[in-house]
């Protein structure tokens, strides 16, 4: 069927018109692909898992295609189906895409033939429909349910809904509601916390020992699954759930990863994740480099699901710094170290610690995980301003503190999420006289 012959169809056969002319063309490649009709969305899977999902949306009369690298809504002009925003003929992109697909996995270039994939009916919502959900719905915003579609539709959810990012700009760009779960049974129980599961397209092996270590620390008010994926897509490599205030760790290889967050109340399973809930993506990818651990902190900025930010803090390989010299007058010579900060050893309720000190912190601040250590559970919250904005940690009052051979009693502490160092601040370093030259800080007891 050619382009024009469309202009004689009516609408209720416009979307069986198009999708058999996709057919056709999918068949005239000689490569096994599935196809998978429901309603009014034509799903092309290829041998490796990846998706093409061609939707007709029957109340706007447009053509929707989503693929990994690509979503776009196209709409009849008399002649061809073009691109609203690319001004591109959807057959031409969609040869493309096929091509594309077939040429970046040789499982995708073996010989077979279009293979019809009977499966039980989802109720799919049309599209348009789906983002007038939300007030002040635009084709712009629709846009954004494309870019996820493709692998929504691997995962199983159905509808989209796009949402602005938040004001703190750490969690990004749109979210997606799920009212059907996949054809995967949702799982009788909650899982534990850190539980994984591993997506082939990922091919990762959790127990590599070239992997850097991830952890995910969940201050957050709701649990959470973090899904990492191939850098600019949702295309997914692993995921994990951290439950409400607790950690997890996994390990990835180096490399580039983007991260979307499944939350909500009702649990599915680790394919699917929160079968009522929303997907949020983080705004940009993150780097992961060899021998360089890092640290995911969630905390939470309001009473819902939805309501975090996430903090990213990455380390390189700890090295211990020149050991503080100590002079018969009590005076404290510490030697720079060669990350350009001074350090110190001390003792939090006798459990080892190496402060940074930093003159421009106000309280001496630990990790959560420094504070597990020595034992602190009394923690009023607080909330602090940060160079990343305000932050919720709490205060502590700490029996004994040791700097040196110095020891103190009843100090007040910070705890704070976001931190990968424990920082020695002026409550503390208010008893010395500070001086610094030439590489050494010296401090002696006023």
């Amino acid at each position: 069927m050619t382009a024009s012959e469309f202009i004689a169809l009516p609408d209720a056969a416009l979307a069986d018109a198009v999708f058999a002319r996709i057919e056709q063309m999918a068949a005239a490649r000689g490569v096994a692909i599935r196809k998978t009709l429901s309603g009014s969305t034509l799903k092309l899977e290829f041998a490796d898992g990846q998706r093409i999902i061609i939707n007709h949306d029957t109340q706007s009369h447009k053509i929707w295609l989503a693929a990994h690298s690509a979503g776009d809504e196209y709409s009849y002009n008399g002649s061809h189906w073009v691109s609203r925003q690319e001004h591109g003929e959807l057959f031409a992109r969609l040869d493309g895409i096929i091509s594309q697909l077939i040429q970046s996995n040789h499982l995708n270039a073996r010989p077979g033939k279009l293979i019809n994939i009977e499966r039980p009916s989802f109720h799919t919502a049309p599209l348009a429909e789906v983002a007038d959900q939300r007030p002040g719905a635009s084709p712009l915003k629709k846009l954004a349910v494309l870019g996820l579609l493709a692998w929504l539709g691997y995962a199983g959810f159905q509808h989209y809904a796009h949402k602005g990012a938040p004001a703190d700009g750490q969690l990004a760009s749109f979210t997606s509601a799920a009212d059907n779960v996949s054809d995967s049974k949702c799982d009788a129980r909650f899982p534990p916390n850190g539980a994984t599961h591993i997506f082939p397209a990922g091919n990762i092996q959790p127990d590599n020992p070239n992997n850097t270590e991830i952890t995910l620390q969940n201050d957050h008010s709701h649990s959470f699954m973090a899904i990492f994926t191939a850098p600019k897509s949702v295309i997914p490599y692993l995921s994990v759930l951290v439950q409400a205030r607790q950690s997890a760790r996994i390990s990835l290889p180096a490399g580039q990863y983007d991260l979307m967050f499944s939350v909500g109340n009702t649990w599915c399973n680790l394919h699917t994740g929160f079968a009522n809930g929303q997907r949020i993506k983080l705004s940009g990818s993150l780097t992961v480099l060899s021998e360089q651990a890092v640290r995911l902190s969630a905390q939470s900025s309001g009473s819902n699901a939805t309501e975090f930010q996430i903090f990213i803090n990455s380390a390189a390989p700890e090295t211990l710094p020149p050991a503080t010299q100590f002079t018969g007058n009590g005076v404290m010579e510490i030697l720079k170290h060669r990350d350009g900060h001074f350090h110190i050893a001390g003792t939090i309720n006798g459990a080892a610690v190496t402060y940074l000190i930093d003159t421009g912190a106000s309280l001496t601040s630990l990790t959560r995980e420094t504070a597990q250590r020595a034992g602190i559970v009394d923690c009023k919250p607080s909330t602090f301003k940060t160079a990343n904005g305000s932050v919720t940690g709490c205060i502590a009052l700490v029996p004994q503190l040791t700097i040196g051979n110095y020891q103190m009693q009843n100090v007040n502490v910070a705890v704070m999420p976001n931190l990968d160092v424990d920082l020695l601040g002026m409550n503390m370093l208010g008893h010395f006289a500070i001086t610094q030259a030439n590489g050494v800080m010296r401090l002696s007891s006023r």
